[in-house]
């Protein structure tokens, strides 16, 4: 699952770039992410995702601003201005980028749709994939 830190209305103005905003799966609220820092909000409004693919999309055209050593991260520039932060499982710094396949680098152009990462297996049953 992935975290987009702030809400679709804010990041995409124009109803044409809302859709959609996330990769294929369930949209969970972001309280129910088991993890203080994302369930409280401290690092800002946000959504959750249990993807239903093996693999993370751009949400709307951009450049990739970050794409974590791990794989389990990646932060963008939407062609809009919009900053996200698109975060990929809890505790998964800790896998050291195993699980995790990151299919474009820092100072990419990408387009909605993209592949931006790709989950190679699933992650430890300790892992939770909702963030």
């Amino acid at each position: 699952m992935y975290h987009v830190w702030q809400a679709e209305k804010t990041c995409f103005p124009s109803p044409a770039s809302r859709s959609p905003l996330r990769s294929p799966g369930t949209i969970v609220p972001l309280t129910e992410v088991p993890d203080p820092t994302f369930a409280q909000g401290i690092l800002g409004p946000g959504a959750a995702v249990q993807p239903s693919e093996g693999r993370i999309v751009a949400p709307a055209n951009g450049t990739v601003d970050m794409m974590f050593d791990t794989g389990h991260a990646v932060s963008m520039t939407t062609s809009e201005g919009a900053e996200l932060l698109i975060h990929v499982g809890i505790d998964t710094v800790s896998l050291k980028g195993q699980h995790y396949t990151a299919k474009c680098k820092s100072g990419d152009t990408v387009r909605k749709g993209d592949t931006l990462i790709e989950l190679t297996s699933t992650p430890s049953a300790r892992l939770d994939t909702r963030s």
